[in-house]
Formats: structure tokens, C-alpha cells, sequence
């Protein structure tokens, strides 16, 4: 079995599997996307054709051009893509994935949904968001209001960033990080390049007034807790919540929801939130940039005409 990740103009990712002369090709356009089944002599006989409609597209690899083929024989005119691979990557085995990241691998979500404790920790950011919410009926969520701090922002805070080290220490601890009997920011900013957790950024659904939320930018290994602010703050006031307690403002508060959001969404896919069809799960946060992954990063399921599965774990840090 051969299979690839490849990517199709107007950045739209697919994945291709062949063994023998069957061919499965599924193109990542949306909620209703899914397998297609092709013989191998379909694009042998459908060659010359291909060749003569995209010329740009000859080249010596058969595959790319045999998926951009099957690309072109299942588009429309509607489709938002343009059949012709410009990147593509070949998998050393199908059904590959590592736990607890989500990089938009199809049906990947499902798998976590089975097979993961995501319903207790969407429950738990459930009750934050709640928290929250209710906070916002005294003080109003108003770029001027940012700096308010208090009691009950504090405790919010906290409990807060024990739920971002919750699911940054599983994270690790799921994809076999070395066991260390205390866990610290030098250990869970080792999830911020697999993860690309500051490259995603949120908004506040009902005050989309308000700035972004990116709370992951900046975290810097030379700095892990210094760098990003919010955390800082929730430290400083863990320990010392006399002298620190303006630190524990609106501002870090919203952060530090914000930080589950994000990861919420990059360890379990961006159906998560997005998708009512797949999950009805929701948020006071909407997700407004995400990273973009290369064919490289993208994994490839096992792929029959029925359905996508994904069998084998890889550890990152195995």
C-alpha cells in the first residue's frame, strides 16, 4: 500500500492511497467531503487527456499526476480547487497518528472523540466559560476595563491555567515525554511547535469589538513563564496574592480562557467547535487564524470506499 498527502492549487490538501490497481483520493473541500474510488488503468486511459488539458502538470511522477487526474475527474465547476499537485508527500505507513494533535487529518476527530477523556475536559471549559460569562454581568467586557482586578477574576485565573497545565502535561505525557516528578513551563513549552499554538487566534463571539486573543504568541523557551503575561500573572498571584493581586486582571483572565480554547482545538481538530454536524460543542471563543500544516506534517488514514481509520500511534517524543 502506498499513500501520500498532496496538495492541489488554491491550497487544498487531499490524500491518496493505492494498492495494486485500486486507488482511493479523498479532497479535503468541506463538511461533505469524502472517499473516492478509482482504478489505477482509469488514469492510464484517461492520460493523454489530462496531459493535453494541463500541460503545466507534466512531469516525470506519475502519482502527482495520476491524482491530479482523479482530482479533475471528480471537480466541478464549483469546486474550489484547480487539479494540479504542487506538493506532495509519501507516507511510510497509513493510519499513522500522534496523540493528541489534530492538524485537520480526516476523521481524525471522531477517533479522538472515542477514544479520549475530550468529553470530561470540554465539561470543565464548559464551567469556565460559564464563570466567565457570569463575570461579565459585573464588569463589562470594554477595551477601558481590561486592568479591572479583583477576588473573583482571581479565582477564575487560577483555575483557569490549572486546566492550561492539565492539558499540556497530558499532551506530554500522552505522546511519551521523559516522566518528571514536577511538571513546569520549561517542560509544557515543548508542546508549542507540534502544536503551533501561536499561530492560532480567537475572538470573543459576542464582543468581536474587543482585540484578538492570541495567548500563546510570544512564549519563548528563553523566558517559558515571563513570555506570555497571563501565565505570569496566575504564578505570581498562586503565590503571593497580596502584593500581586492587580495582576490578576480582566485581561489575563480572558487570555487564560482563550488558552484552552486553542488547545482544546489543536489537540482534538477544529471540528471541535466548528462543525455542528460532527460535534455540538460551543465556545464563547471563535477561532479567526489557525497554522497552516505542510503536506510533510499532514498524516494519511487507512482508506477504503466505507470509511477512514486510523490504527497506529506515533509518539513525539519516542
Amino acid at each position: 500500500m502506498e499513500s501520500y498527502t498532496f496538495e492541489l492549487k488554491n491550497n487544498v490538501f487531499g490524500y491518496f492511497q493505492k494498492e495494486g490497481d485500486d486507488c482511493y483520493i479523498y479532497i479535503d473541500t468541506g463538511i461533505y467531503s469524502k472517499t473516492h474510488y478509482y482504478k489505477w488503468n482509469d488514469w492510464l486511459r484517461g492520460e493523454n487527456n489530462y496531459n493535453e488539458k494541463f500541460p503545466d502538470a507534466i512531469s516525470n511522477d506519475q502519482i502527482a499526476k495520476a491524482i491530479g487526474y482523479f482530482s479533475w475527474h471528480q471537480a466541478y465547476d464549483y469546486c474550489p480547487y484547480y487539479p494540479i499537485v504542487i506538493n506532495q508527500s509519501k507516507k511510510t505507513e497509513s493510519g499513522m497518528f500522534s496523540p493528541r494533535i489534530n492538524r485537520g487529518e480526516p476523521n481524525l476527530f471522531r477517533y479522538h472523540y472515542a477514544n479520549t477523556p475530550m468529553l470530561d475536559e470540554i465539561r470543565a471549559f464548559s464551567n469556565i466559560c460559564d464563570s466567565l460569562n457570569e463575570l461579565f454581568n459585573y464588569i463589562d467586557p470594554d477595551t477601558l476595563n481590561l486592568n479591572c482586578f479583583g477576588s473573583k477574576v482571581r479565582e477564575i485565573l487560577i483555575i483557569a491555567c490549572t486546566e492550561v497545565e492539565y492539558l499540556l502535561q497530558n499532551f506530554l505525557v500522552d505522546n511519551k515525554y521523559p516522566s518528571t516528578t514536577r511538571f513546569s513551563t520549561n517542560d509544557y513549552i515543548k508542546s508549542l511547535n507540534p502544536l503551533k499554538l501561536n499561530n492560532y487566534s480567537t475572538k470573543l463571539t459576542f464582543y468581536p469589538q474587543l482585540q484578538e486573543w492570541s495567548p500563546f504568541s510570544g512564549w519563548d523557551i528563553t523566558q517559558p513563564t515571563k513570555s506570555i503575561s497571563w501565565y505570569d500573572a496566575y504564578n505570581a498571584v498562586k503565590h503571593n496574592r497580596g502584593i500581586n493581586r492587580h495582576k490578576a486582571s480582566l485581561k489575563s483572565v480572558i487570555n487564560s480562557v482563550a488558552a484552552i480554547h486553542i488547545l482544546l482545538e489543536a489537540q482534538y481538530g477544529r471540528e471541535i467547535f466548528n462543525s455542528p454536524i460532527q460535534s455540538n460543542f460551543s465556545s464563547i471563543f471563535k477561532t479567526v487564524q489557525r497554522p497552516a500544516f505542510s503536506v510533510d506534517e499532514l498524516q494519511c488514514p487507512i482508506m477504503s470506499q466505507s470509511e477512514m481509520t486510523w490504527s497506529s500511534k506515533q509518539y513525539l517524543f519516542l
